[in-house]
């Protein structure tokens, strides 16, 4: 065992962990074997504060590791450690089995900072059932489960062909904080309806308590952040008092389970279960949220029925919500307003509803745009959305259910008075040592022109892209370097202006996904995001 000073980051860690942290190396049971004991048998033996190191290889996981420790998980990289499910493994183990829940199951049960990370590591499941009767999995299964911990962050990881979710959050309903960040979710869906589940991100509270104010602009939230999302049924999702950010990500084809809704807040069901309460509160901003394809995967072209889309951007069922500053492209609504789990004459305010509190507090007659009027109530503003031009109607926000929801009293088409985000990037994420990554990137401002961090125009055609792309910029001067990145920051292909025609990139062998132009002349530097689309799932 070799030691090394780690970085603490709180004073709170600093009393759990003595100043010197072991980092503890994962025995290699060689390519393809169970490194499940091992890995097991490493966490076991750390202390609150230290690291657990696991080889570059790849390793299947028979059951799961179980943590209740305030330990870092470190792999070398998403490309170089792999722990996958085996094809071997029963579908019933995966979907119901208490030893199977997660790939890492992090059981810790604590209101104090855990410091805890994970991070260089590809968590993979079962090849995904696509059409029934394919002979493929359809395991309800997860990647990462967290019970109740505090300041985590998983960073710089991979998920992919879960059932269920990427990673599955249960937080307390009233102590909240964590970051995940700059990690990869592809496909984690499975069976033609995606089994009602399909989540990048699932974030659900312990479902005991409506608390009366979720501190929107506060740290006290889960923070999903400059993470890349490729085919789900939901990017992500809550229930039962959850309470996320999701700001500055990329959606792509969220299209899985026939396609309705990207980023999503249950409503109350109040029954038992992880739904009882709504959603509590959800901030979305700063988004790149576009399908390139309808519903059943064939290519978006105009003139079609708008039905043939996936609903909405962004749908909003319970619980505050504030949403602002999202290019959504290729949805027939951008953001839209419903309580899909009630019908007929309800007496308002429904439970749990967008425009609970002021409803209890104000009655009907509420306006909720001054104090405390406006608490518990959706506001979206400033969504870049282009309507598509078709049969049936399409537009950037959409109420599902005048009869209950009412616009200036419920919902408002404006910024919330006195909001303000909380800090970007999230704190917790300089106490990550990872690999190179691109951060700061802000939505387009319509199909083509991506911004950067100072909102210089960056012009990147055609985008989406399948073959090659051709890149303009202000001052694209003799000397400038372009690079263009994956996700993980990997530079893929390097071009040097040395002449006056414009930057090429052949893409057309590089896999679907998102991919950044990187523009370094001297000390300034611009980023403008890139679609890689192939049309060939």
């Amino acid at each position: 065992m070799r030691t090394k000073l780690l970085s603490l980051v709180s004073a709170a860690l600093c009393c759990l962990a003595s100043t010197q942290a072991a980092v503890i190396i994962v025995q290699n049971p060689g390519n393809n074997a169970d490194i499940q004991p091992n890995l097991q048998a490493a966490v076991n033996a750390a202390q609150n504060g230290d690291e657990v190191d696991i080889p570059a290889g790849q390793f299947i996981v028979n059951k799961h590791v179980v943590i209740t420790k305030f330990v870092t998980i470190r792999g070398q990289g998403l490309s170089q450690t792999i722990l996958y499910r085996s094809e071997s493994a029963l579908d019933t183990l995966l979907s119901a089995s208490p030893d199977w829940a997660g790939i890492l199951y992090f059981n810790i049960n604590s209101p104090a900072p855990s410091g805890i990370q994970v991070t260089g590591i590809c968590f993979k499941s079962k090849q995904p059932c696509v059409t029934l009767g394919d002979g493929l999995s359809l395991a309800s299964d997860i990647g990462i489960e967290i019970i109740q911990c505090v300041d985590f962050v998983i960073s710089d990881c991979r998920f992919q062909y879960f059932g269920s979710a990427g990673i599955y959050i249960i937080h307390d309903d009233s102590i909240v904080g964590g970051l995940i960040q700059r990690n990869q979710f592809y496909h984690n869906a499975k069976g033609p309806d995606a089994l009602g589940e399909g989540y990048g991100v699932a974030v659900f509270g312990t479902n005991n308590k409506w608390i009366a104010d979720p501190r929107l602009g506060s740290s006290n939230f889960i923070f999903v952040e400059n993470n890349s999302f490729d085919y789900h049924r939901h990017s992500i999702a809550a229930g039962g008092c959850g309470l996320y950010v999701f700001r500055y990500n990329s959606v792509i084809n969220n299209i899985a389970g026939g396609g309705d809704h990207a980023v999503d807040a249950h409503a109350a069901r109040m029954t038992p279960g992880l739904n009882y309460y709504g959603t509590r509160a959800v901030e979305v901003y700063n988004d790149s949220i576009v399908n390139t394809t309808f519903k059943d995967g064939t290519p978006i072209t105009p003139g079609q029925s708008a039905q043939n889309l996936s609903n909405n951007g962004v749908l909003i069922k319970s619980g505050d919500a504030l949403i602002h500053d999202n290019y959504i492209q290729g949805f027939r609504f951008g953001v839209g307003i419903i309580d899909d789990q009630v019908s007929g004459t309800q007496a308002y305010p429904i439970f749990t509803q967008p425009g609970y509190l002021s409803g209890l507090w104000y009655g009907a007659s509420n306006t909720g745009v001054s104090g405390l009027d406006g608490d518990g109530d959706l506001f979206t503003w400033n969504n870049a959305f282009t309507p598509y031009a078709g049969t049936y109607s399409s537009s950037v926000f959409y109420n599902f259910q005048p009869q209950y929801f009412v616009q200036d009293r419920d919902y408002h088409l404006f910024a919330k008075p006195s909001y303000t985000p909380y800090p970007y990037p999230h704190p917790l994420s300089s106490t990550v040592v990872g690999p190179p990554v691109i951060t700061g990137i802000v939505p387009p401002t319509n199909g083509n022109h991506k911004r950067h961090g100072r909102g210089k125009d960056v012009l990147c055609y055609p985008n989406p892209a399948s073959s090659g792309i051709t890149i303009d910029a202000d001052e694209l001067a003799l000397g400038t370097i372009l690079d263009l990145v994956d996700v993980s920051g990997r530079i893929i292909s390097t071009w040097e202006i040395n002449c006056f025609s414009l930057p090429q990139f052949d893409v057309s062998g590089l896999v679907e996904g998102f991919y950044y132009v990187r523009i370094m002349n001297g000390p300034e530097e611009e980023i403008a995001q890139v679609v890689i689309v192939k049309h060939d799932r």
